[in-house]
């Protein structure tokens, strides 16, 4: 009874559009974004308003349910991609969240991390260990969408003799940080590598 009519606001779609043009450009992403916003509203509806037969004059799917929709479903991926992970990976990816805990508003530059996941590594016996390999890494983690790199302060490519301009600090996404928590850092050999790396820097973990 409803053909013909919009029931999704544009900007609601125009966010889910862009969220997918800019990661996996899959239409079929789309309509379960589309899918999830529908069944997000239909729950927060009752059920005089559900059966109602009068016309609908606005669009009744609005950005918040987008967003809930987009905040699930990305979760769900995240935990998926972590768990596909190799052993290495999930080793530098528990060791970066927990240092980007510590560091709070604080920017985490790339020589910390490849410290932190020398250390890491020299825990897992992992043949990933010079620095080359670790940025590799690092940029698999970035490419994958699980951390976001973005450009040092000058104040800290200066503050060391030899800082490279080219350095970069790294941020965890708050969504990969929760599912990193839930999905590696339960387990206790992902825990035992974080609590051994904490030691060596000298932070709480």
């Amino acid at each position: 009874r409803r053909i013909g009519v919009t029931i999704m606001d544009e900007k609601a779609l125009q966010l889910l559009a862009s969220t997918v043009s800019t990661t996996t450009a899959d239409a079929r992403q789309m309509l379960e974004f589309v899918r999830r916003s529908i069944d997000i509203c239909r729950s927060s509806l009752d059920a005089a308003t559900l059966d109602s037969t009068a016309p609908v004059t606005m669009p009744i799917i609005n950005i918040k349910h987008a967003l809930l929709a987009r905040k699930a479903l990305a979760q769900t991926s995240h935990k998926d991609q972590i768990q596909k992970l190799p052993d290495s990976l999930k080793s530098m990816l528990c060791v970066i969240t927990v240092l980007h805990h510590e560091m709070k508003s604080r920017e985490l530059p790339i020589r910390d991390v490849l410290r932190a996941c020398n250390v890491a590594m020299d825990a897992t016996r992992a043949s990933m260990a010079s620095d080359e390999e670790l940025r590799a890494g690092i940029h698999q983690l970035v490419d994958a969408g699980l951390l976001q790199k973005r450009k040092l302060s000058w104040r800290l490519v200066t503050q060391e003799a030899g800082g490279e301009v080219n350095d970069f600090a790294l941020d965890v996404l708050e969504d990969v940080g929760r599912v990193t928590e839930q999905v590696l850092l339960k387990s206790g050999l992902y825990n035992g590598i974080v609590d051994r790396v904490c030691a060596h820097l000298g932070l709480s973990g």
